[in-house]
């Protein structure tokens, strides 16, 4: 007892005995292969003591290390991204355009032709080519027009019987018609007027 109670006074150094080293050895190297995890616990917390605190104050952390007997593994690697989807194929190109063939310009329709001159009246034609005998026609007609011949005596021996004749005749256009006295000649003036149905008219004053 003398002896034990030497070794536990203080300032003695306690040596163990070889066995004890090992076996210490042993366990230190048993808790290095087991997995080490170290876990932080607030006070009502598990892993806590109930009622136990640590340190200067109830709510500071507490520290405890639990050895587990399976080996840690890191986790499995992350799944590689999905491969892109291919790029879509590019658009097709658009057909060209066919131009659109432009119809060549008409020429310009031709002018009409002016219209013709309007025909020229009608003109009546009256003469005496001979003594006494008178020539009457209508230019520039081409249907027949009645007319009527008035000679009436303004001087001279006719006048002392009060000579006046009226003969109505057909003018047939441009053809000529002749009308003849009807006596013999006296020297005496003539007043002749040719009147027409178309409206014209002539007068001439002969001497027969």
């Amino acid at each position: 007892m003398d002896a034990e109670n030497d070794e536990l006074a203080p300032g003695k150094t306690l040596l163990f005995p070889p066995w004890c080293r090992r076996v210490g050895m042993a366990a230190g190297f048993a808790a290095l292969i087991a997995a080490v995890g170290s876990v932080v616990t607030d006070p009502g917390e598990p892993g806590t003591a109930p009622g136990v605190t640590t340190g200067a104050s109830a709510g500071s952390s507490s520290f405890s290390l639990i050895a587990t007997s399976e080996w840690w593994e890191p986790p499995p690697p992350a799944p590689p991204p999905p491969a892109a989807a291919p790029a879509p194929a590019p658009a097709p190109a658009p057909a060209p355009r066919r131009a659109v063939p432009r119809p060549a310009p008409q020429p310009a329709a031709p002018a009409p032709p002016p219209a013709p001159p309007p025909p020229p009246p009608p003109q009546l034609v009256f003469r005496f080519d001979q003594p006494g005998t008178a020539t009457v026609a209508i230019a520039n007609s081409d249907k027949p027009v009645g007319c009527m011949f008035t000679s009436v005596a303004v001087s001279g021996t006719a006048t002392a019987i009060g000579y006046r004749r009226d003969y109505p005749f057909t003018v047939a256009g441009s053809a000529e018609t002749r009308i003849a006295p009807d006596g013999p000649a006296t020297g005496s003036t003539f007043r002749v007027t040719v009147n027409c149905d178309n409206g014209l008219s002539s007068t001439i004053d002969t001497v027969y």
